[in-house]
């Protein structure tokens, strides 16, 4: 084998997209508070179209979640602090914008701690599962965003593409966002840091121990649904990262 193929063999892609199931659990729905329309409306805004157009190299492993975020953001809420403070709501009762969705049901409550600990726990599987195999990991987190969605909790500009990563460089080096920066305004794109969305989401196990650190790089890719996906091309994103293992 030669040198080049056997460190690619060594390297792992993980295409992990949270946010584009459109598919709610019928008890959900039976408790809607709103119409059919008016909810059908809202997922429009909030979920990530497309985010598995970004990364599309050949032998990725895409990790999606199976539930809508507008059910649950397993992003947002997290298993160990639920577990710890059980009176956080683990379901979305409100939408962006305040409106309601439904009332609070410890019934509820307790799905959607089972659902985001099940999401986790496959999560955090498939990652030790590749660095047990002796695998480096370039892990990327893809979301696509609306303007109407962000303007409610976020401040303008509403860059082409918001990079995420953790401020102190844990799972990437500062030249890498610097040259994936340099590459995607080569494509014409703006680029903005940390925002309007910030850092990157890795299973609990991997951001609480050290020890990973040098078998991952992860970073967020959030595109603005503005920018047409099919005319640009994102997978050189894996080659810059790839050259800092």
């Amino acid at each position: 084998m030669k040198k080049r193929e056997k460190e690619r063999s060594h390297i792992a892609v993980l295409v992990v997209i949270p946010h584009q199931s459109a598919y709610t659990p019928r008890y959900f729905r039976r408790r809607l508070l709103i119409s059919k329309d008016a909810f059908r409306k809202y997922h429009e805004l909030t979920y990530d179209k497309d985010a598995d157009r970004i990364i599309t190299i050949k032998g990725r492993i895409v990790f999606k979640a199976w539930l809508s975020r507008i059910y649950c953001d397993v992003e947002r809420y997290n298993y160990n602090e639920l577990r710890e403070k059980s009176h956080r709501p683990a379901l979305n009762r409100h939408a962006y914008d305040g409106t309601e969705l439904i009332k609070y049901d410890p019934v509820l409550q307790r799905k959607g701690i089972r659902y985001i600990f099940d999401y986790n726990n496959r999560f955090s599987k498939i990652v030790q599962k590749l660095i047990r195999k002796g695998k480096k990991i370039i892990l990327i987190n893809c979301h696509t965003y609306t303007t109407t969605y962000a303007s409610h909790k976020h401040q303008p500009p509403y860059p082409d593409v918001c990079l995420g990563y953790e401020t102190d460089y844990r799972f990437v080096t500062p030249q890498a966002i610097k040259e994936i920066e340099d590459y995607l305004v080569s494509l014409g794109l703006n680029v903005g840091h940390n925002h309007p969305y910030y850092g990157v989401s890795v299973p609990n196990e991997i951001y609480l121990n050290t020890f990973y650190d040098n078998n991952i790089r992860a970073i967020m890719l959030e595109i603005n649904q503005n920018v047409n996906l099919l005319n640009y091309d994102f997978n050189p994103v894996i080659d810059i990262l790839k050259r800092t293992f």
